[in-house]
């Protein structure tokens, strides 16, 4: 029997009710799933599923990244849907996801020059009116779509 590690959230002093674990039940309750068969999707043993998706769900542990992955991807949701603790921002995160990538790329495009605009109009509406230099620091970064990383590896020698 492999031992699953989680942290384990009691033992840290100051508590925090986990955002992930209300995530998933609230989503799994929304698609009439049990907490065994979300378990048992994931692949975990059917005799612990339900305990072990309740722990989670409870905030007594957290699930480590792979596993949240996983769960998210039976709820039907992104991996940030889980962690993102703004409920509009989360809602527009699944709703976004459910959509096709053809669609979701471009009412993302169209959103951020909606973006865009607004932060422009913001911006020149609150700049100083006779002041010939706004110190960098006071200005907003322009919105521009998400930049995709690519993963660093250290080499051995």
């Amino acid at each position: 029997m492999g031992h699953h590690k989680t942290r384990d959230l009691l033992s840290s002093p100051s508590r925090v009710p986990s955002v992930v674990g209300q995530r998933m039940r609230d989503l799994r309750e929304q698609l009439g799933l049990s907490q065994e068969s979300v378990g048992v999707a994931i692949g975990i043993d059917e005799s612990s599923s339900r305990a072990r998706i309740s722990r989670y769900e409870l905030g007594v542990h957290e699930p480590p990244v792979p596993t949240a992955r996983l769960i998210a991807g039976v709820l039907g949701a992104p991996l940030t849907y889980l962690y993102c603790e703004d409920d509009s921002i989360a809602a527009l995160l699944l709703a976004l996801h459910r959509l096709g990538p053809g669609e979701r790329a471009r009412r993302v495009r169209t959103f951020m020059g909606q973006l865009q605009a607004h932060c422009t109009t913001t911006t020149l509406a609150t700049s100083p009116r006779h002041s010939e230099h706004v110190p960098t620091s006071s200005r907003s970064p322009p919105l521009t779509a998400p930049v995709k990383f690519r993963r660093v590896t250290s080499r051995r020698q």
